[in-house]
């Protein structure tokens, strides 16, 4: 069986796909999923790794607003501003009392996982580590199951000094009974569009050839 059979799909298609399918609820909570550094071939869920609290909401690029600060118990509005202001994480699961926050951040397959300069997703990892009135922390990656190990390099390297933060990776490929038919109805809607555009393009063209005799 092929592992990897998502590795060429683009990001934006994996994650459109996978915030369609969820429609605003974290339904994979509960699916044996994620992949934790100390056990990459054992897939355990997000709620057996966060118990005790219900997840109520799921946000896709969702802009952060300033009343977080409050909420998370973060260190002050001026440090938010300047680091967190303008960003938008990929995918944010809360619980209603806000005692839960998990930052999901998907890669697709042609994804640079960079160990050296720092990036977004420190920041993310950042703020939940500042985030006092959280009780239950996560960040995970999102990405196919041939960019494992890297993702796993940069997790241990990059994400594993915050007590309280649990960190691991979900793989795109395990996700795919979840995601499936709304992922191919995203590449297909992308098909068509590509198509139409060819269409417009070649049409031009004759017309400029035309123009041209």
């Amino acid at each position: 069986m092929d592992h990897s059979f998502l590795s060429d799909v683009p990001e934006w298609q994996l994650h459109d796909a996978l915030a369609r399918s969820c429609g605003g609820q974290p339904v994979f909570w509960t699916d044996p999923v994620v992949r934790i550094p100390s056990a990459p071939d054992s897939p355990t869920s997000l709620a057996h790794l966060l118990p005790g609290v219900e997840p109520s909401l799921l946000k896709s690029n969702a802009k952060l607003p300033l009343s977080v600060v409050e909420e998370y118990g973060l260190p002050s509005k001026d440090s938010f501003r300047s680091t967190l202001w303008s960003l938008q994480p990929d995918l944010l699961i809360e619980s209603a009392d806000k005692s839960l926050l998990v930052i999901l951040e998907a890669k697709a397959g042609s994804a640079k996982w960079r160990i050296g300069k720092r990036t977004k997703e420190d920041t993310y990892y950042q703020l939940l580590g500042d985030a006092s009135r959280i009780s239950r922390k996560g960040f995970f990656f999102i990405a196919p199951y041939s960019a494992a190990s890297d993702a796993f390099s940069v997790l241990t390297a990059r994400f594993s000094t915050t007590p309280g933060v649990l960190i691991g990776l979900i793989v795109w490929e395990d996700l795919f009974p979840r995601i499936g038919p709304t992922l191919c109805e995203v590449a297909t809607e992308d098909l068509l569009r590509s198509a139409a555009r060819l269409a417009k393009l070649r049409e031009h063209q004759r017309m400029a050839a035309k123009g041209a005799v």
